[in-house]
């Protein structure tokens, strides 16, 4: 009998335990590839979209300086002409500390207030039909037709301002015919945030909004700061021109996605009895069969998903109109209110992003992780998380319409941004009351409600900036008491929202009932 000395036993036993760990942890190994293969997979498409949207919007903020600065230049430049040219330098510039006079700064808000009513009037007008070619074709046509529209559109302006002995500094109020070419940014934003519903599950949702938000204050925060060191290297007119076809380059990331289309043509198969929002084979030969088709689309698709509770959601989110003319007012406000030089107010926009960074990543995403434990219903917990940030961006604006100083007008500006999960929050609310395919239309009348609301926001802050600056005193913040007055109807709107069940509607995720709000 051969017999195993303790050693060789012991030693066995060793190199069994050693197989059996490496073998624990190679099986450990596998199934951590294949959850990170499978997370890719399903989320690969976010993720682009998301790159994809920093390489469009960091540019957009990069040249928001550059941009004031060279308007103010243009009209400080015709005003000293008019009263006289003994200040005006050989090269035709002018010092910047002496643009700050309140006439000039007067005109300049009009002049602003006018040029974004003008780029928004393409948008309010062809953003249905862009709409329905994105349901036909996709939305990366109509993006890219809209990114060079907004290119040639920013290039006219540019031209007019290099050129000022050619161009008086209204020509740019031309700029506007560029954007029929694609719609403007109307059509880029609501094509843009449909590519994000159509390719997010609809129980992370609200959670993928919060981070593509936090993707958009990431732009907000890079692109002013990497415009303020291009302005001080190269100047404004040269960072402006880099800037506006930076925002091209992006567009190449648009043939790496996937389209929405096929996905959109599953569920229709699925769903025999839903409104068919538009074929891919709908091709259009004149104008007579275009009209025909755009009747029978607003008949069968438009007119049904006006319901109550949606037109209420659209009213609660007319407030999205107001970012872009805050963030235009606060760099001017700053500069006229606080004496500081247009370059340095690009750290407003940067602190602003920082602070709704940290509250869309720590705050927001654990809120309505415990909104959804406590009413156990995604949407519901999104209108909680809507009507809390409304309620920060109500104090914040009025805040800073009554602040006295720099470092008051800082506090105020981050109990405002506190409030920057209302838009996501509201978004997939909306999102979560129609079906897979009519996501796009829905975020069509979206951009064009925002569109009709920039219409009428963009040169009423204007115009009442203007005004304040005229009248001096605490008048000078009456933009702010506006804002403040707008989120304080939109906030109505949200608490009108009631918990309720919507009959015969459906989720992308095949749900049988869609809810209308919270109680």
């Amino acid at each position: 009998m051969v017999t195993t000395s303790p050693i060789r036993r012991a030693s066995a036993q060793k190199l069994g335990a050693e197989e059996g760990d490496d073998s624990s942890r190679q099986l450990i190994w596998q199934r951590r590839v294949q959850r990170l293969k499978s997370h890719f997979s399903t989320f690969s498409a976010i993720y682009l979209c998301g790159f994809f949207l920093f390489c469009i919007d960091t540019p957009m903020f990069m040249i928001e300086s550059s941009k004031l600065r060279a308007l103010e230049a243009g009209v400080c430049r015709e005003y000293y002409r008019h009263v006289g040219n003994a200040i005006i330098l050989p090269d035709g510039s002018i010092p910047e500390n002496l643009c700050k006079v309140h006439e000039i700064q007067q005109s300049l808000a009009k002049l602003r207030g006018v040029q974004g009513f003008l780029e928004e009037i393409p948008g309010l007008f062809l953003a249905i039909p862009y709409g329905i070619l994105a349901d036909a074709r996709g939305g990366k046509v109509t993006i890219i037709l809209a990114m060079f529209g907004v290119a040639l559109s920013e290039s006219w302006v540019l031209t007019v301002l290099l050129f000022p002995n050619v161009f008086p500094v209204r020509a740019t109020w031309f700029s506007p015919l560029f954007r029929i070419l694609g719609g403007g940014i109307p059509v880029i934003v609501g094509s843009c945030w449909a590519m994000f519903a159509g390719f997010s599950p609809p129980n992370l949702r609200t959670r993928i909004f919060f981070y593509i938000g936090i993707v958009q204050m990431a732009t907000q925060l890079v692109g002013p700061m990497v415009g303020l060191l291009l302005m001080e290297t190269v100047g404004p007119y040269i960072t402006y021109f880099l800037g506006i076809w930076l925002q091209v380059l992006g567009l190449p990331i648009l043939l790496l996605l996937p389209s929405t289309i096929a996905k959109n043509e599953q569920v229709l198969e699925n769903d025999l009895d839903a409104p068919i929002a538009i074929s891919p084979e709908w091709n259009l030969t004149n104008i007579r069969e275009q009209f025909n088709g755009l009747l029978v689309h607003f008949k069968d698709s438009v007119f049904p998903l006006l319901r109550p509770t949606i037109i209420i959601g659209l009213l609660a989110m007319f407030v999205n109109c107001l970012v872009q003319p805050i963030l235009q007012i606060l760099m001017q406000y700053m500069s006229v209110k606080f004496h500081w030089p247009i370059s340095q107010t690009s750290y407003i926009i940067s602190i602003r992003a920082i602070v709704q960074i940290a509250i869309l990543v720590a705050v927001l995403p654990y809120l309505h992780h415990i909104f959804t434990k406590r009413v156990a219903i995604p949407a519901t917990a999104d209108l909680y998380v809507a009507r809390t940030s409304i309620t920060f961006l109500i104090t914040g604006a009025l805040a800073m319409g009554l602040a006295a100083h720099a470092p008051s007008f800082m506090i105020a500006l981050i109990v405002f941004s506190v409030g920057s999960g209302f838009t996501q929050a509201m978004r997939s609310f909306m999102t979560s009351l129609v079906p897979r395919h009519e996501i796009g239309l829905l975020y069509t009348i979206m951009a064009i409600f925002d569109s009709i609301g920039a219409l009428t926001a963009t040169p009423l802050l204007a115009y009442s900036f203007s005004y304040g600056i005229s009248k001096g005193g605490m008048l000078i913040g009456l933009p702010f008491f506006i804002v403040a007055g707008m989120y304080c109807i939109s906030g109505v709107s949200v608490w009108c929202l009631n918990a309720r069940l919507e009959n015969e509607s459906c989720h992308d995720c095949g749900e049988e009932e869609a809810l209308l709000g919270a109680g």
